[in-house]
């Protein structure tokens, strides 16, 4: 499956930051490998910082909080992994 968007992978490992968004995006959605997600996403916002639809997407690819600090983001940690998100 991975070869339908080697296209938006090229591109984006070319600079272009619509093509790193695109390919965020399809990496954690219909691949589900963050570890690339998140470095297409950063790849977008390090070229756009302030496009609104990129901070979506770079926050959409990991979870908020560790789960470390309270009784509130240990839940939200423990819905990220069930592949909840809030």
């Amino acid at each position: 499956m991975s070869k339908d968007f080697d296209r938006f992978f090229a591109a984006a490992n070319a600079g272009y930051s619509h093509a790193a968004a695109c390919s965020a995006h399809i990496f954690q959605s219909a691949l589900k490998d963050t570890e690339s997600a998140s470095k297409m996403a950063a790849l977008a916002l390090a070229a756009e910082p302030e496009n609104e639809i990129f901070k979506k997407i770079g926050r959409q690819i990991g979870p908020i909080t560790t789960g470390k600090s309270g009784t509130l983001s240990k839940l939200r940690s423990q819905l990220w992994k069930a592949g909840l998100r809030i």
